[in-house]
């Protein structure tokens, strides 16, 4: 374990000691759940470093400038770093983005997309239905690398369309479009989120295909133990979790003390300092924090939707949520409610 102390609590850096990502451990993109107050409670407790949007789609037009500013504010508010995640399927119109983009002066990188696996975006060509033409992802990742500067550029795929291995045609465009790191998630598009056999071992094939370019490992990070075998048994450089903080949102904290050899925080005790904080801040603007549904299902990704405290909760409307704030809080104390599920 020796190799592996330290080693999330650094930045990412390229083979020259560039910085590419503020931490090795970072929140993957995850549409519908990034809310206002989702990254807010997140912010206020220290859980993440950094934010990678959730996908902005380009399509036969690139947007005003003000477009991005308003995407990109959704996500900055506390003063985060924000990386961009594009979705393209046309160069010039990724470049052009691009460059409006940095022009506002507000992201440290730009991520695209050639991996969501949804029907919906691989059915009109985009996101995960690119890897089936490597040819295209070179030349859509090279008009963006072109339109830079020196902010980094991530390319986000996963391990094939159909087969894993499609991965090194696919690893062989990005690093030819002049991609500085990838993030591979280990499953291919077909396979959706379904239980695969092997992950591990993609994502080792995915690191031997880049060379001394970094690689960010994808898929299934719940726990601590799994961060350390996708880092001991792949040789990826960093981390991304997604899904795992919905039920334990300090998971990276966890992940990077554990890593580090120091002593892994009480995972009960964040959980309730969460909820608490997830509370209080909804309902100290319940028109920004209380408009939707956001409170609601983050309760139920953190307590279960069989959970005593979730159910009391859900049948509320903002002015009851408003009025019994204080009782869910005390409710939540009695901890038994934030067992690990």
């Amino acid at each position: 374990m020796s190799e592996i102390k330290n080693k999330y609590k650094n930045p990412l850096l390229s083979a020259e000691g560039r910085i590419l990502s503020p931490s090795r451990v970072a929140p993957g993109p995850m549409e519908g759940i990034m809310s206002p107050l989702y990254c807010a409670v997140m912010e206020k407790m220290g859980f993440a470093d950094y934010w990678i949007t959730p996908f902005f789609r380009l399509s036969e037009a690139c947007p005003r400038p003000a477009r991005f500013a308003e995407w990109i504010a959704k996500y900055s508010g506390g003063g985060f770093p924000v990386v961009i995640q594009l979705m393209a399927c046309r160069p010039e119109i990724a470049a052009e983005a691009t460059s409006k983009i940095l022009d506002l002066n507000l992201v440290c990188g730009i991520d695209l997309n050639f991996a969501c696996p949804s029907k919906t975006v691989t059915g009109s060509g985009a996101g995960g239905a690119m890897l089936k033409n490597p040819a295209e992802i070179e030349k859509i990742t090279s008009a963006v690398k072109k339109s830079c500067g020196s902010i980094p550029l991530s390319v986000k795929i996963r391990c094939g369309y159909q087969s894993p291995v499609e991965s090194p045609e696919i690893v062989k465009a990005v690093l030819a479009g002049g991609a500085d790191f990838i993030i591979c998630h280990f499953r291919t598009v077909q396979e959706g989120f379904k239980p695969v056999e092997g992950g591990l071992s993609r994502l080792a094939k995915t690191v031997e295909c880049a060379g001394k370019t970094p690689v960010v490992g994808s898929g299934d990070i719940f726990t601590p133990e799994d961060a350390s075998a996708m880092f001991r048994e792949t040789g990826c450089k960093g981390i991304i979790a997604a899904r795992g903080l919905l039920a334990n949102p300090a998971l990276i904290r966890i992940i990077e003390a554990d890593m580090s050899g120091e002593p892994r925080p009480d995972e009960k005790v964040l959980k309730l300092a969460y909820f608490e904080n997830m509370v209080r801040i909804a309902v100290s603007d319940p028109e920004e924090y209380l408009r939707g549904a956001s409170l609601k299902e983050l309760a139920a990704c953190l307590l279960g939707r069989t959970n005593p405290l979730f159910k009391r909760l859900a049948p509320m409307n903002p002015k009851e949520t408003v009025a019994a704030a204080e009782s869910l809080i005390a409710e939540a104390r009695q901890m038994e409610y934030l067992d690990n599920k």
